[in-house]
C-alpha cells in the first residue's frame, strides 16, 4: 500500500483532508467560558500546595519552578477564528456549522451540591486531578529522596486545602465544541 501525502500544508488541515466532500467533523475540547475555565480550581490548589511545601524547605525554589503545567483553554471565539477568516486555509477547507460553549456536570461537583459532604467531595476532587497532574509533578521532583512520601504529602495537602475551602478551589468543566462541514 503505498502512502498518500499531504499536500495541503499544514497539519492543522490534516483531518479535512481525511473527509469526503460533505463530510462532517465535531470538534470537543476543554474550554474557557466568560466566566470560568476548566483549569481554574484545579490547578490553583495543586499550585498552593506545592508552594506549601516549599515553604516547609521539602523542595527548593528551583524545583517549584521546573514544575510547571501549562494550561492555556481557548475560548469558543479562538476555537471557532480559523474558520470565520476567509483567508484562512482551514476556512476554505471546512465551513462552520454550529458553536457553542456549555457546563459538563461533573458527579463529585454535583455529588457536594446535594450532600454538602464536604470529606468525600475533597477527596474524590483530589483523586480526580492526580490521575492527571502527578506525572509531570513527579517527572519535576525527579531524583528528589523520598519522592512518593513527597508525592503523596503534596496531594494531601491539596486535599486538605478544599476540605478547608472549597468554593476557593470550585471546578467547572467548561466545554467548547464546533461541527464543521467539508468544503469541495
Amino acid at each position: 500500500m503505498q502512502k498518500r501525502k499531504l499536500v495541503l500544508g499544514r497539519p492543522s488541515c490534516a483531518r479535512a483532508a481525511e473527509l469526503v466532500t460533505g463530510g462532517k467533523l465535531l470538534v470537543q475540547v476543554f474550554g474557557a467560558g466568560d466566566e470560568q475555565r476548566t483549569c481554574d480550581g484545579i490547578y490553583d490548589v495543586l499550585n498552593d500546595a506545592v508552594l506549601e511545601v516549599l515553604a516547609d524547605g521539602l523542595i527548593d525554589r528551583q524545583q517549584y519552578d521546573d514544575y510547571y503545567q501549562p494550561v492555556y483553554f481557548r475560548t469558543l471565539n479562538e476555537l471557532t477564528a480559523p474558520f470565520a477568516d476567509s483567508t484562512s486555509p482551514a476556512s476554505r477547507l471546512l465551513s462552520l456549522d454550529c458553536a457553542e460553549s456549555y457546563e459538563v456536570a461533573v458527579p463529585f461537583v454535583e455529588a457536594f451540591r446535594t450532600t454538602g459532604d464536604v470529606a468525600r467531595y475533597a477527596s474524590e476532587y483530589t483523586d480526580f486531578f492526580r490521575a492527571f497532574t502527578e506525572a509531570v509533578l513527579r517527572a519535576s521532583l525527579a531524583g528528589q529522596s523520598g519522592l512518593q512520601i513527597l508525592i503523596d504529602d503534596i496531594y494531601a495537602r491539596a486535599e486538605r486545602l478544599v476540605r478547608n475551602d472549597p468554593g476557593r478551589y470550585e471546578f467547572h468543566y467548561v466545554a467548547l465544541a464546533m461541527q464543521l462541514t467539508r468544503q469541495a
